[in-house]
């Protein structure tokens, strides 16, 4: 429920609070979503044609 940006919903911040899960993974997906996200740009923007 992470967004592509690494925006973090409301409600997935009250059921990760609801848990009582450590706040500094959730912030490490987010982190990992966007690096993901650039990646997938960055193949989407230079990828090379081989036909």
């Amino acid at each position: 429920m992470i967004g592509a940006r690494g925006t973090i919903p409301g409600f997935l911040a009250k059921f990760w609070n609801y848990l009582d899960l450590d706040r500094v993974y959730l912030s490490k997906i987010a982190i990992a979503t966007i690096r993901e996200s650039i990646s997938i740009l960055r193949n989407h923007l230079y990828k090379i044609s081989t036909l």
